[in-house]
């Protein structure tokens, strides 16, 4: 009997519905950030609050790769179109942020080749090396597009413009992982937030224990160069943060997911992720008895983390899965900090 095909157009037209549905939260998330500063029309600014929207639909629709569920996703996306270092970048140049834009749909390709040859048929073309050798060729096109990108902006007809310093990645822009409204906003601080972290980390967790180790192996590659000297002397190092800043934000989706479907045999990650977290509200916690209300904000924000993973540790402990209860609460908790702190940082900037 013949096998008959996949109905390959109802999912389409889902996943078409769904990142429409991404974008229409995107732009009102942004219209909240802007709305104040929108009252002076400025071309430069709706050119950041393109780039965002356009930047978390791309890393929203490249995450349904590894994620099943439309709120870790969504929260995927809205993590990197908002993140520190996405308002750093804009605060340098608005032109400094289309790659923030452009990456996320880049490596589509690499990510979905082998789902949409064995979805139409397509046989795979004959390699010494096999799929992995079109995969790898595959990630290879972003980076070739970020360099091809500031060459262009370095000369005629687009140019010559410098959208960046080029200036490298820095520890200390790392110490923006733990508390992001301490550094200044106009560097390049690479974070997801506060309440996201233990989810990021919950993500990592599942990811090593599945052995994803492809995306990170991209982002070990992308961080060595965001340390290294500028490609062609125009590339600025730290753009690429972004790729591992992508990597980051997709773990979020995937800790998320892990938080609200955690069973017995995640309860040992879920522990070490709360673990984790209270140590960083502690220090958190130090920093403002020793050094002021600087850390105010990022003390409260961990130990709503603290408590959320614990809410979701002592529910799993009960037995009570209660899937929408866990959602509603990772969603309302990380949704309050993004919204909080991304305001706090763009009021900071002066709205870019």
């Amino acid at each position: 009997m013949k096998k008959k095909p996949a109905n390959t157009n109802g999912a389409a037209a889902i996943g078409r519905r769904s990142a429409a549905a991404a974008c229409v939260i995107y732009i009102a998330v942004c219209l909240y950030l802007y709305h104040p500063y929108l009252s002076d029309p400025e071309p430069d600014r709706y050119i950041i609050m393109i780039n965002s929207v356009v930047g978390a639909v791309g890393c929203f629709v490249l995450s349904r790769r590894w994620i099943g569920t439309f709120i870790g996703s969504l929260f995927a996306g809205g993590v990197y179109g908002f993140c520190p270092l996405a308002f750093g970048l804009a605060s340098n140049h608005p032109l400094a942020g289309v790659p923030l834009a452009f990456l996320p749909w880049l490596f589509c390709p690499a990510a979905f080749w082998q789902k949409y040859t064995a979805r139409h048929n397509r046989r795979i073309p004959a390699s010494r090396f096999g799929p992995a050798a079109i995969t790898t060729a595959l990630c290879l096109i972003p980076f070739l597009a970020v360099i091809i990108y500031f060459l262009l902006c370095s000369k005629p007809p687009i140019g010559p413009v410098f959208p960046l310093r080029l200036e490298k990645l820095r520890p200390a822009n790392l110490a923006g992982l733990i508390v992001p409204l301490a550094v200044k906003p106009h560097d390049f601080v690479f974070s997801v937030y506060h309440v996201p972290l233990p989810a990021c980390l919950m993500g990592l967790c599942m990811a090593i224990a599945s052995k994803r180790t492809g995306i990170m192996v991209i982002a070990g590659c992308a961080i060595v160069l965001a340390f290294s000297k500028p490609l062609f002397n125009q590339v600025p190092p730290v753009v690429w943060t972004l790729v591992p800043m992508l990597v980051a934000s997709i773990l979020v989706g995937l800790g998320m997911e892990a938080f609200a479907w955690a069973g017995a045999a995640d309860r040992q990650w879920v522990l070490f992720c709360g673990a984790a977290t209270a140590v960083i509200a502690a220090g958190c916690l130090y920093l403002t008895i020793t050094k002021g209300p600087l850390y105010r904000l990022p003390t409260v924000m961990h130990t709503l983390a603290v408590v959320m993973v614990c809410i979701v540790y002592f529910m799993e402990r009960a037995r009570l899965r209660l899937h929408a209860v866990r959602w509603t609460l990772l969603a309302a908790a990380m949704g309050l900090d993004i919204l909080l702190c991304s305001r706090y940082i763009i009021d900071g900037i002066g709205g870019l």
